[in-house]
């Protein structure tokens, strides 16, 4: 045997020991043809000699450089024989150090790479491809934010696969563009009630989405928790629930007194009661098409006065290519629903209020803020519910008198006739068959 090399027995099994290049000593497992460890010592020496060989030809090489040039040429084959003929994403989900995601996380992750393998064909994926596939990426127009989330679900996949030799590694992250919504005024909330209240005003599941507002500006709710709602939050004097956007990383739950608006909001929402949604109608419609959802509310405050839309001034930001290829105008948002989780926050910073109570309220992404913020107690954060500015909203409500005058209203064939025909022009036919079963 070499004098660089030896063979040494460790229990059952055979090592062969050696030195490396830089002068260190360093032993590996001698293993058969199958990968199993070899326990037999004749067996053990001719495989060393094997590897003794090997060394040697490494050793022949001019300089440490040549060395790890080989070593690097070694694991791009490697790579280029992983990256062609494995299938990565199966590789991903098959891998136990990739994180636990939930399963529209992982349709995300796997819409991202499926695009990437689509732009890189056959081709070896090295650091280069990876490049010219963001810069095409960035050139169809997309947004900051989509462009870091599909960088960071490569970054991802490639360093669970190939922790050593990841070719997204060194790519770095656009500047976030800020397209944050406007709060709204006193006066412009008490204009969208005053319109939303309004007899001629026409909203599918009107009172079911009056409330949907409340939720929006009493706690601060995303569009989301608000819609999707449940009867099980609600549990005497308060709610308990974790926000559909960062429950997975809440340990606790979301505690928050309820204002007494939302108490006889939820009085009357027993009248339509019916499965384990607070507004069944719009959670079922939300479930089915969100964006039918956020357009209502648009077009509420387009009719109360103000401007849900308006361009950006990066001509970059205003065109973008879908996913056909087609060249579409992007309008960046100016008030939405989200506007009342602003006007929430506003307010109560405007009021005088601690942040950190104000966040402790709307729930905050990070698992340690969120949890830093769950000693305030229902008092403390009644204080900052109470802060916002109800009183014009309450007014605008109708009354129950004033619900008994409209519905007498009703008996008088005019106005049945009036109703009729405002009916038949406005709903489509699904919702006209809907609007018959309830009078059936």
């Amino acid at each position: 045997m070499a004098t660089n090399g030896s063979v040494i027995k460790r229990g059952k099994v055979y090592y062969f020991r050696f030195r490396k290049i830089d002068g260190k000593y360093t032993q590996r497992a001698i293993k058969d043809g199958a990968g199993n460890r070899v326990t037999v010592k004749a067996e053990a020496e001719r495989l060393a000699a094997v590897m003794q060989r090997e060394l040697q030809q490494l050793e022949t090489l001019n300089s440490k450089a040549e060395y790890l040039a080989r070593v690097a040429e070694v694991k791009k084959i490697i790579r280029r024989k992983i990256s062609k003929n494995c299938d990565i994403w199966q590789a991903y989900l098959q891998n136990p150090n990739r994180p636990e995601s939930g399963t529209e996380t992982l349709e995300i992750y796997q819409r991202c790479l499926k695009k990437f393998q689509t732009f890189a064909g056959d081709a070896e994926i090295t650091e280069q491809l990876a490049g010219r596939y963001m810069v095409s990426l960035w050139d169809t127009g997309i947004s900051s934010r989509t462009y870091n989330k599909h960088l960071q679900a490569l970054k991802l996949i490639f360093r669970i696969i190939h922790p050593e030799d990841n070719p997204f590694a060194e790519l770095k992250a656009k500047p976030l563009e800020q397209e944050s919504r406007k709060p709204f005024t006193i006066a412009e909330i008490n204009n969208i009630f005053n319109t939303l209240n309004a007899e001629q005003y026409y909203l599918l599941h009107k009172d079911q989405m009056r409330t949907l507002l409340l939720l929006g500006l009493c706690f601060g709710l995303r569009l989301h928790d608000a819609a999707c709602f449940k009867w099980e939050y609600i549990q005497g004097d308060h709610i308990s629930f974790k926000p559909h956007k960062t429950r997975r990383k809440m340990r606790t739950a979301v505690v928050l007194p309820i204002p007494p608006i939302l108490q006889e909001q939820f009085s009357k929402a027993q009248a339509w009661k019916r499965n384990e949604y607070l507004l069944p109608d719009v959670a079922e419609r939300y479930q089915c098409n969100d964006s039918g959802i956020s357009q209502d509310i648009s077009k509420l405050l387009e009719r109360s006065g103000l401007q849900t839309r308006e361009t950006a001034s990066d001509a970059r930001r205003q065109t973008y290519t879908d996913t056909e290829g087609k060249q579409k105008q992007r309008k960046i948002g100016r008030y939405s629903f989200h506007s009342f989780r602003h006007t929430f926050c506003t307010f109560a910073a405007n009021s005088g209020k601690d942040l950190s109570l104000v966040k402790a309220i709307v729930g905050h992404s990070a698992v340690a803020m969120t949890e830093h913020y769950t000693h305030f107690n229902l008092e403390a954060k009644r204080s900052v519910i109470e802060a916002i500015p109800l009183t014009g909203v309450i007014t605008t409500m109708p009354s129950r008198d004033e619900e008994l005058s409209n519905i007498a209203k009703l008996s008088n064939p005019a106005v049945q006739k009036r109703v009729l025909d405002f009916l038949h022009r406005t709903l489509n036919n699904a919702q006209k068959q809907e609007f018959f079963k309830l009078l059936s």
